[in-house]
């Protein structure tokens, strides 16, 4: 166990430190680099545990850890980020990005109040809105 959390911890800072060096590299804000890179860094664990509770007929484990792991990721880690050192967010970063957080949540509504299932064309919505983010992002910083 301590050798497990030794090299998460080993796995984090390589992985930051990582992030950093090709923002800079590519000449890319830090805010990018954390809404892509470390965006998909973090997210494997979450998929497979998913996958590995999906494949064994425990869907609910799924949407529970994506809906836990936001919350506590919007509260409790910018919380604990905030308390050790202040920072600004652009409104320009703000304007872009929540209004597919919001486009996310009113289609899991949706979802949900129609059939309480996450179908195969409402996992194709959920890429695409996923692909089409990525895309609208990627541009806005690069531009």
């Amino acid at each position: 166990m301590v050798l497990s959390g030794a090299a998460l911890v080993a796995g984090t800072f390589l992985l930051v430190y990582s992030a950093i060096e090709l923002a800079e590299l590519f000449d890319l804000s830090q805010f990018y680099a954390g809404l892509t890179i470390m965006a998909l860094g973090c997210v494997v664990p979450e998929v497979a545990v998913s996958v590995a509770a999906a494949l064994h007929g425990e869907q609910e484990i799924s949407i529970g850890n994506v809906i836990g792991d936001n919350i506590i990721t919007l509260t409790l880690v910018l919380g604990l980020v905030a308390l050790i050192r202040s920072f600004t967010v652009s409104v320009e970063e703000i304007l872009i990005t929540v209004p597919f957080m919001v486009l996310v949540t009113l289609v899991l509504f949706i979802m949900n109040k129609r059939s309480h299932k996450i179908t195969k064309p409402w996992s194709i919505l959920m890429l695409a809105i996923a692909a089409f983010t990525f895309t609208i992002e990627t541009f806005n910083h690069l531009a």
